[in-house]
């Protein structure tokens, strides 16, 4: 059993805030392979759009409550979820 002491919620913070921000960076893969193939035809434009209002929501609690394990992570995705939309929408069904 782990006594949650405040070093131990600490780290538990650190490490979600960690796979919450690779989550995040992933997203810089697909980004990527849309501008080498100039094609997101078959990307999912809703996934990002529900990433963005995610990280949206995420932000407005972080900011509400402090958190900076919850807003650091989710600024990043935020803005990535951006980029991702504004790509997709570029370059969705280019012949």
């Amino acid at each position: 059993m782990i006594i949650m002491t405040p070093i131990v919620i600490e780290y538990f913070g650190i490490i979600a805030c960690v796979f919450t921000f690779t989550m995040y960076i992933s997203t810089i893969d697909q980004i990527r392979t849309i501008l080498k193939t100039k094609k997101s035809d078959e990307v999912s434009l809703l996934f990002y759009i529900m990433l963005f209002f995610n990280c949206l929501f995420w932000i407005i609690y972080g900011s509400l409550i402090s958190n900076y394990y919850i807003l650091t992570p989710n600024v990043i995705g935020f803005a990535l979820s951006i980029l991702t939309i504004i790509v997709v929408h570029k370059y969705r069904y280019k012949k």
